[in-house]
């Protein structure tokens, strides 16, 4: 068998045969090392007490502004959000656990690309072999393009452009604008999705999320946001 076709074959496997997939809408089969599991009605998603999920997913979507200091307008920049995770703290039959995510905004009018570190916690409840129930909560970390400034500026007469050599006879107050950098606003964001299984570990998903950012004057941005994207879920058994 050649290297490319191995390579299709175990996408195949993790897709469509996961330990996941395994589970039967009448909860036939155990897990591995001949764990009990918790008792399950017919078309119920079999819980196991000490299961372990490892999640990733990948959505695009837009948000909107709920309030606009800035005038900036009602549509927030387009973005594409990636994240993965491993629940492993069981409460009944919701998972749980920490997430690690990324964020990139598609602000090509004014601000360019904006990038977003979002560590957060998820979790997910499964009632049913085809479809789930997730939240998450992330804390932003978000990188902006903005301009610098300062506070005094050597110019002709006016403030209108830097000079060269700086004199003191030249100094004046001022708040130009002579270029660009990156700062870094902090925020914090939470969503709710809902996933449709096509296999038992790969789902389709839609979500709507809220966040709040803080810019370096302390004004509040809150966004409304929704969201399409994919799920995949790789469920380990005791």
């Amino acid at each position: 068998m050649t290297g490319h076709r191995k390579w299709i074959g175990f996408l195949t496997a993790l897709l469509a045969s996961s330990s996941a997939f395994a589970q039967t809408p009448s909860g036939e089969g155990e897990g591995s090392g001949g764990a009990q599991s918790a008792s399950a009605t017919a078309g119920e998603w079999r819980a196991y007490p000490n299961e372990r999920h490892v999640i990733a997913r990948l959505q695009g979507g837009a948000a909107f502004r709920l309030y606009d200091p800035f005038s900036a307008g009602a549509l927030a920049p387009w973005w594409i959000h990636g994240q993965a995770g491993f629940l492993f703290l069981n409460v009944g039959k919701l998972r749980m656990g920490p997430t690690l995510g990324g964020q990139l905004g598609l602000d090509l009018g004014h601000s360019g690309l904006q990038g977003t570190i979002q560590p957060g916690w998820a979790l997910m409840f499964r009632p049913s072999p085809r479809w789930a129930i997730l939240g998450r909560v992330d804390f932003s970390v978000a990188f902006v393009k903005t301009n610098v400034f300062a506070n005094d500026l050597c110019v002709y007469n006016r403030p209108t452009r830097p000079i060269e050599p700086c004199r003191e006879s030249n100094m004046v107050p001022a708040r130009l604008a002579y270029g660009t950098g990156t700062a870094v606003a902090l925020g914090f964001e939470a969503g709710g999705t809902f996933a449709y299984f096509l296999t038992g570990g790969f789902a389709l998903t839609a979500e709507v999320n809220t966040g709040f950012y803080f810019g370096d004057s302390g004004t509040t941005a809150p966004l409304l946001g929704v969201g399409i994207g994919a799920l995949f879920d790789y469920e380990l058994l005791p």
